[in-house]
């Protein structure tokens, strides 16, 4: 046997199918050991793919050891077979231990390990936590978007702060930088965080490091030099073209006056003085052009024939003079044009540089306070222990514990992954144990993620120099890579099981055109495609369609969604169901907008934005009213939650009867008539409960309310909303404003959503990269003219280490320290730079990466293909649709006139049923939801509550007494605001009596009594903001008769001198604030309301 099989699988040729075999081929061929799969490490990329496989296992074990019932027409017929010609097993002795292989996985299953890589990585450090440096109980954040635009905004919080005086230097500049490029400062924390992310990305880790010797100084330094630069090279181009253009008015000449006028070299001067950068970048080899070099060159200033001979006189006398010019300003364009390019492109990201590292150090404040660590950091801290250890200590156990490795999906593994398991692979290659790599270099479509698709490409050619070509690779582990290419064994799986004979044929004549146009120019794409070509097995189906088409421009995509829609109309009229049909996309938003379409032609689909939480009736309801209890006042959520109650529970439209009795109650100042509406259809909720209740329990509380898990075919949705708000609460908050701010937030992401039903019969929309893996009988792909080379927007990390610039260099104590790594904007100056080999790199990285998105698409499909690009407003075909463009012209079939080519007609493919007969459901006949009422619990609003200083029962009444009074205007707002406080949960109804003796004593008080009456002018709790921008706010502000009265009330007593003097104070600075606002006529008073005392204050 082999032992490194390095597995080369092209889409659907039965990748999994192998992984399984060799898996269980080490388990019969070591069935001497019956808990031998122990010792086994499935390593996938998803946990998809790691249930796929583990499924996959244990039905074959079932399978193949049921001996009464398996046999040729089995699933796991072939797998079995092959088993037993590969291990010389008799067919008895397999069957015979599968069954207690089988018995002894389920009995033992947390030691099948069958894992995403993330997933092992996490087993393996959390055994090493305090080697590692890592929080004891740590928890694994994913969203990552979230800290680090928290941590963006800590940052920004410390400018102003004398402590950080630096920082806010660096955020000045860097703020300035942006308005002076004519960008709006307000974006600058969104900014900041998504460039921060470079910092968990591995893609970019090894450039990162590069930066680590940097400071703060060094930064500046550095930007300061670059800037210098830039000044001195505009200064010095345009002071010679100034000089040119002061020659050529000293002899009162103009443009006209030389040859060619405003194209010839008078008018080159006045250019290159007015905007040298266009003449260098837009004109490029156009300028100089031929006319300026016929002046310098042959003498042809001008006319000999047309000029009138004073102007020949007053040219030839500054021609020396100008060719001398001219001459000069090349010779200075040659020597240093590169070095401005790139520092005009490197410059607008120094500043962000500068704070990358403070970033960096409030996002990993941010997880320590939370006791979190983001998946990345792991490969890190592991990789920096396998750099300098040729043994690490942390895979002394694990290369014991596991004997054999299978990793799959390895186009996606990143550098540091490969280099993580790396001593894994040589210890047990070591042991003469047998390991596995599959891969598919063509279906690496996650470069973003710092997927390499590099690495599957060299192991398989056994190109271990390669390999090792990588700074980050250290001595020890050249001689692992050395070791280790010894046992190399390149295997390919070329058979498509999958498609059609004619969809086969075709993805080989396609790739092959590409191929043949592209080698000359992308020199790795022949080492990406070099087994392209995929067999047909003995048995494979016949009938294949595959259609290409090119849309005229249209700007709305309405032509691209009406024949996207004929197509789907077209294979439903052939036989073909809705489940039968996936619709691929490049883009998330052209995704949703195919749904949306579809959606309102009434079709039935399965789509990102079909799946997330926020899109059930049902989800949405339960949320509207959990904004209620939040904000009881809120009518428009009010309204939301009433409608959304006639759509979803009683499914119906309200009429122009119930439309009044909405906008009634939501009007209504008692809340309790807003609850009504729903009572009088059975459905009772307690909004003084509910107020109560942790957010898991309001949830609880309102789907039993309205009885949601038996009234709606949503169930999935409301178990998966359940899991959300049960994990929020447990790892972040229990509060429920901070909730619906975390669902405002990320309402539409797809970690809010539910896994898409495996039975619906509903059309798939999906991008390219989450149909990875997956097939369809038809495919239609819409949009496909997304671009082949990078976007203009998007940045490329430049490797300045192998660039002599002495303005990258920073003096410091320890000599000099330099810029080796920089993120620069992607732009085709880049290749007028020293940088055009990284240049070049990114060009073939994109256009690889998008080839790949290609093949990805093309080969999800077994029976009918649809492609369908549209061409640019100038009606050339653009993006992909160029490769399917030299597709055609290769094939003789591209006709400028012709926009559809069938390039072969097939029909239906009918498909044997492959469903289980009778599938073991568990009925679930009715959710049961505990009521906790009856618990402990800390409210939400208990600084309104108690007094949280003392403790003192008296404070906690008269506390309760001052938050009433916010909602009294008048007397007859007592009864009202009594039940709302009860409503809110500040009161019981047992204190009810008790709050409303003492509101009535204090308002009765002569001085204040006038002051509660009704058609005054009265403002409860109004902001005031002040010059120095705090806000704050007098509890009761009373105009009558020109007088305004400003009252503070105060839950405790008058005789405490020094407390006393401080409310006065209070108090009269807010009457200077109504002074300094135009108030003449002020009285001031302090309301003491346990004494009832009320003291008149003089300004």
């Amino acid at each position: 046997m082999s032992k490194f099989n390095i597995y080369s699988s092209s889409a659907g040729s039965g990748k999994t199918f192998t992984l399984t075999t060799e898996y269980l081929k080490l388990v019969f061929l070591n069935s001497d050991k019956p808990f031998y799969f122990k010792q086994i490490l499935a390593i996938t990329f998803t946990n998809d793919a790691a249930t796929e496989m583990k499924d996959r296992i244990l039905q074959a074990l079932k399978e193949i050891a049921d001996t009464e019932n398996f046999n040729e027409k089995s699933k796991s017929w072939d797998m079995f077979q092959k088993i037993v010609e590969e291990t010389n097993l008799s067919g008895e002795l397999i069957q015979e231990k599968a069954g207690l292989i089988f018995k002894n996985i389920i009995l033992e299953y947390s030691d099948f390990a069958v894992k995403t890589i993330d997933s092992f990585v996490n087993q393996l450090v959390n055994a090493f936590t305090e080697e590692l440096q890592l929080p004891f109980n740590y928890e694994i954040v994913l969203d990552t978007d979230r800290v680090m635009t928290e941590a963006a905004e800590r940052l920004i919080e410390k400018a102003g702060d004398e402590e950080y005086e630096e920082i806010t230097r660096i955020l000045e500049s860097f703020i300035e930088e942006k308005v002076g490029d004519g960008q709006s400062w307000n974006f600058v924390t969104e900014e900041l965080a998504r460039f921060g992310n470079h910092l968990i990305n591995d893609q970019y880790y090894a450039l990162l490091i590069k930066l680590d010797g940097l400071a703060d100084k060094d930064f500046n330094e550095i930007a300061a030099n670059i800037h210098t630069y830039l000044k001195w090279f505009e200064d010095t181009i345009v002071g010679l073209a100034t000089k040119a253009t002061e020659l050529i008015e000293s002899e009162e000449l103009i443009i006209d006056d030389f040859t060619q006028k405003g194209k010839g070299i008078g008018a080159y001067f006045y250019n290159m003085r007015e905007d040298f950068e266009n003449e260098y970048y837009s004109k490029k080899d156009l300028s100089p052009n031929t006319y300026h070099w016929a002046a310098i060159r042959d003498d042809k200033w001008y006319s000999a024939k047309g000029t009138p001979p004073p102007i020949q006189a007053s040219i030839d006398n500054i021609k020396d003079e100008l060719r001398s010019i001219f001459y000069e300003m090349q010779d200075f364009k040659d020597n240093h044009l590169k070095k401005y390019t790139l520092y005009n492109l490197i410059r607008p990201n120094l500043r962000k540089l500068a704070l990358l590292k403070k970033i960096k150090t409030e996002f990993d404040k941010i997880l320590g306070e939370k006791n979190q660590v983001f998946i990345a950091e792991f490969n890190r801290k592991i990789l920096h222990i396998i750099l300098s250890e040729p043994v690490p200590f942390i895979y002394e156990r694990i290369g014991e514990k596991y004997k054999h490795m299978l990793i799959d999906e390895f186009q996606d593994t990143s550098d540091m992954q490969f280099y993580n398991l790396l001593p894994l692979i040589e210890n047990s290659l070591a042991g003469n144990n047998f390991n596995l790599i599959v891969g598919d270099a063509k279906q690496a479509i996650y470069r973003w993620r710092g997927g390499k698709m590099e690495l599957i490409v060299h192991l398989f050619k056994g190109n271990i120099r390669a390999l090792v070509e990588n700074p980050l690779i250290q001595t020890h582990q050249i001689d692992q890579f050395i070791s280790i290419g010894h046992y190399l064994a390149p295997k390919s799986l070329t058979i498509n099981y999958r498609s059609a004979q004619e969809i086969i044929d075709f993805n080989n004549r396609f790739f092959h055109a590409i191929l043949q146009i592209h080698t000359n120019t992308f020199h790795f794409l022949p080492d990406v495609y070099e087994d392209f070509r995929q067999e047909k097995p003995p048995k494979s189906l016949t009938g294949g369609h595959i259609q290409l088409e090119f849309l005229e421009y249209e700007k709305e995509n309405t032509a691209m969604l009406n024949r996207t829609l004929e197509l789907i109309q077209g294979v439903l009229q052939e036989g073909y169901s809705q489940g039968d049909i996936a619709i691929l996309c490049r883009r998330n938003k052209e995704s949703a907008m195919v749904a949306n379409f579809l959606t309102e032609q009434g079709y039935q689909i399965i789509s990102r934005d079909s799946l997330l939480l926020k899109n059930s009736s049902s989800v949405r309801l339960l949320v509207a009213f959990m904004q209620i209890i939040n904000q009881p006042d809120n009518r428009l959520v009010k309204s939301e939650a009433a409608y959304l109650f006639y759509q979803t529970i009683l499914n119906r439209i309200p009429d122009s009867e119930a439309n009044t009795e909405i906008a009634q109650a939501v009007e209504a100042s008692d809340p309790m008539i807003f609850y009504q509406i729903f009572a009088k259809y059975g459905h009772h909720l307690d909004p003084i409960t509910m107020i109560k209740s942790g957010i898991y329990e309001l949830a609880e509380k309102i789907i039993d309310a309205f009885d949601l898990f038996n009234r709606t075919d949503h169930k999935n949705y409301l178990f998966r909303f359940l899991d959300v708000v049960l994990n929020y609460s447990l790892k972040e908050s229990n509060h429920l404003q901070d909730f619906l701010a975390y669902w405002e937030d990320k309402k539409d992401s797809s970690t809010l959503s539910v896994k898409s039903p495996a039975e619906q019969d509903a059309i798939t929309i999906t991008t390219i990269h989450r149909s990875k893996g997956l097939e369809y009988p038809v495919v239609i792909i819409p949009f496909a003219h997304w671009p082949l080379k990078p976007m203009n927007y998007t940045e490329m990390w430049g490797d300045l280490e192998v660039l002599d610039y002495e303005e990258l260099s920073s003096k410091s104590e320890n000599g000099f320290a330099r810029l080796l790594s920089s993120p620069i904007k992607f732009s085709e100056k880049l290749s007028m730079t020293d940088l055009i080999g990284q240049y070049n790199d990114e060009i073939q990285a994109t256009f690889l990466e998008n080839l790949n998105m290609l093949y990805v698409a093309f080969t999800r499909a077994a029976d009918k293909l649809f492609v369908i690009s549209q061409k640019n407003h100038y009606k050339k075909v653009q993006g992909v649709g160029e490769l399917m463009k030299d597709f055609l012209t290769m094939e003789g079939l591209f006709d400028p006139e012709l926009n559809s080519y069938e390039v072969h007609k097939g029909s239906f493919i009918k498909k044997p049923d492959n469903k289980p007969l009778n599938e073991a459901k568990i009925q679930l006949n009715r959710i049961i939801s505990e009521d906790r009422s009856d618990r402990l619990r800390l409210r939400r609003i208990s600084e309104k509550i108690f007094d949280t200083e003392t403790l003192e029962k008296s404070k906690d009444k008269y506390n309760k007494v001052r938050v009433a009074f916010a909602k009294i205007r008048t007397r007859n707002d007592i009864p009202n605001a009594l039940r709302e406080l009860e409503f809110e949960g500040i009161i019981s109804p047992k204190e009810g009596n008790t709050i409303r003796e003492a509101i009535e004593t204090i308002i009765s008080l002569p001085p204040i009594a006038p002051l509660f009456d009704e058609d005054l002018i009265i403002e409860n709790e109004r902001e005031i903001l002040q010059p120095n921008g705090e806000i704050v706010k007098p509890d009761r502000v009373v105009i009558k008769d020109d007088m305004v009265y400003i009252i503070n009330y105060k839950p405790g007593r008058s005789n405490d001198f020094f407390q006393k003097e401080r409310d006065m104070k209070e108090i009269r600075d807010f009457g200077r604030l109504y002074q300094q606002m135009g108030s003449e006529k002020l009285q001031l008073m302090v309301v003491y309301l346990e004494s009832t005392d009320v003291i008149s204050v003089s300004l």
